[in-house]
């Protein structure tokens, strides 16, 4: 089994093909019938051709968002070949994979032999959408939110500079006289995750800030309740009308992972309403605000290089000042 796992390649080195615009060509075949699912992954014009031998309905291709479907005859068997988004692609080829191998782990079968009836149970209606991470729809509500408010002050081209300026800043907003790390929770305490040791460490000769959205579930209708798809969509239409639209996507995807956006971009995922429990807080980061960075633990560079991944939490209750969104032209950050 493990020759054949040599062949599969991971996630990672998928997605490597998708965004460096490259081709390649996974066959993944059952021993007896020779029975082929072929993905060419073409990350320049976003299109992925699945083209599969027919075995029984054909119903799996709606669930695959298939399009662009042509029939043909090979050796006697009927095939289909159509398009799909490079998400949706990726999805059946991992979940494929990982059914295989749970039926060859399970039943002592080599994963050619197992491959066939995986994909028999992918196309019998197992559910290809993942769940999607709440906290990465939360977060770029977020974001999203806080850039509204700088496009009120700044207008569009110049808040789309600030906002995820260049790959070394690890803020999320670089302002002429400040950097923001904006954090967003729905818990009931207003407590943030940070995710790295950089993320709250200030920038040379600049001053940072935390900007804290304590978010609840709210519905449709509630005043002030905003929706992930419906701010999305506003914020795409006020780009486009404004000439940006190219420049705000390029944006999103340095926030989102290629399936993540093509999905939220679709309309295909399920965004739910929040609204504020209280007023966002603006929290100057300094020697008094409670955190973990390199410089808070005094190490030398030898040994801070061998730090790789640091989470915590922290609780900001009763830090910072009120900044409310509609309000923003008061902000002491202008």
């Amino acid at each position: 089994m493990s020759n054949s796992l040599h062949q599969i390649p991971s996630l990672e080195e998928t997605l490597r093909v998708v965004e460096q615009g490259l081709q390649q060509q996974i066959n993944l075949k059952s021993a007896d019938k020779n029975e082929v699912l072929e993905f060419r992954i073409d990350g320049q014009n976003q299109a992925v051709t699945v083209a599969c031998q027919v075995v029984g309905d054909t119903d799996f291709l709606e669930r695959w968002s298939a399009v662009n479907v042509r029939r043909f005859d090979r050796g006697g068997n009927e095939w289909i070949v159509a398009e799909c988004f490079p998400d949706e692609a990726l999805q059946v080829f991992l979940l494929v994979v990982e059914t295989a191998l749970k039926i060859a782990n399970a039943k002592q079968l080599l994963f050619q032999h197992a491959l066939k009836q995986a994909l028999k149970e992918v196309r019998d209606g197992v559910s290809l959408e993942p769940e999607p991470d709440e906290n990465v729809l939360l977060g770029l509500l977020g974001e999203l939110l806080v850039l509204q408010c700088l496009i009120r002050h700044f207008g569009w081209e110049k808040s789309l500079q600030f906002w995820h300026e260049s790959e070394r800043v690890l803020q999320d907003f670089c302002l002429p006289n400040c950097d923001i790390e904006v954090k967003t929770t729905k818990q009931s305490e207003r407590v943030h995750i940070v995710s790295s040791l950089g993320q709250l460490e200030a920038n040379e000769n600049r001053d940072l800030y935390l900007f804290s959205l304590h978010l609840a579930e709210g519905a449709k209708g509630i005043p002030a309740a905003h929706n992930l798809d419906v701010l999305l969509s506003e914020m795409l239409s006020s780009a486009e009308e404004n000439g940006l639209d190219s420049q705000f996507r390029d944006r999103l995807k340095k926030v989102l992972s290629a399936e993540m956006f093509n999905r939220l971009i679709r309309g295909s995922l399920e965004t739910g309403w929040y609204q504020l429990r209280d007023q966002p807080k603006l929290i100057k980061v300094d020697e008094s605000f409670p955190r973990i960075a390199l410089s808070t633990l005094n190490l030398d560079k030898q040994l801070s290089v061998r730090l790789r991944q640091v989470e915590y939490e922290i609780d900001v209750f009763g830090l910072g000042e009120s900044c409310p969104l509609e309000q923003s032209e008061g902000w002491p950050i202008w």
